[in-house]
């Protein structure tokens, strides 16, 4: 009767764990186990495990991140949290047909001889909100930014 209990009670904590992060708690109490055991050293034993839970992986890299987590779980009583999938899914600004009218409005309107990358962004950063009646300001990737940053102190 106990060892059921005992079995539903830890059927019970598992459910909430998914099958990536049953993998990686498998990982990090073999990795413990074994270096507990002193039967080889620390990047044998993440390289073993490795081998053994991802063979069709990198194994030196799963063997770093094995040790990471590791790592993480002493520190922490947790595994790292997965940020894979986590990105916000935004449509890109070219997409809308509401900015791909105004930009072309522009490009016929401006003069043809100060048309270049610099003036577009600062046109799209300073008065395209405005066109689109939008009260928030567009903002250019942090890499448009850098290379407009540049680009104005190369002046």
């Amino acid at each position: 009767m106990t060892v059921q209990v005992c079995n539903q009670r830890a059927e019970n904590r598992m459910r909430d764990i998914s099958k990536h992060d049953f993998i990686r708690l498998m990982a990090v109490k073999r990795y413990l186990l074994t270096i507990q055991s002193c039967t080889a050293n620390r990047k044998q034993a993440s390289m073993t495990i490795a081998n053994e839970l991802y063979p069709e992986f990198n194994t030196e890299w799963k063997a770093r991140s094995i040790r990471q987590w590791v790592s993480y779980f002493l520190q922490h009583s947790s595994l790292p949290i997965l940020n894979q999938g986590k990105h916000q899914k935004v449509s890109s600004l070219v997409d809308c047909e509401d900015v791909q009218r105004e930009c072309l409005i522009w490009l016929r309107m401006a003069n043809h001889n100060i048309i270049n990358g610099r003036s577009f962004s600062q046109w799209v950063i300073e008065d395209l909100h405005t066109l689109l009646d939008s009260p928030i300001p567009v903002k250019l990737s942090p890499r448009q930014t850098i290379r407009t940053t540049q680009a104005k102190s190369q002046r």
